[in-house]
């Protein structure tokens, strides 16, 4: 356990940073955080549970962590969601980006 908080240390004086309140971060940069933890999760379930060379698992992956896929998981997902979460799901969704990503829709 100790190694552990010696590695945290030596982790945060290379990125020293303050506290913040998540609210004040941009919904922008909020879901480019949850879009690499949403294909973290992805990876691992097609890894366990489909196997076989880096090459499809990456195919694989791929099909599912994208924009239209996200769009398709959300409106699954919007019945069970609290009043908070509708919120912050709004907010992130009226978002003004400058870009979209190659193969997405503009409404995903």
């Amino acid at each position: 356990m100790e190694q552990s908080h010696h590695l945290l240390d030596l982790i945060h004086s290379y990125f020293p940073h303050e506290s913040a309140d998540i609210r004040t971060i941009s919904p922008l940069k909020l879901a480019y955080l949850g879009d690499a933890v949403y294909e973290i999760i992805i990876r691992t379930l097609i890894m366990e549970r489909t196997g076989g060379p880096v090459k499809n698992l990456h195919k694989r992956t791929s099909e599912l962590v994208n924009a239209g896929s996200q769009a398709k998981l959300i409106l699954c997902l919007q019945d069970d969601l609290t009043e908070e979460e509708s919120r912050i799901y709004r907010h992130g969704r009226n978002a003004k980006t400058s870009s979209v990503a190659k193969h997405a829709d503009i409404h995903d």
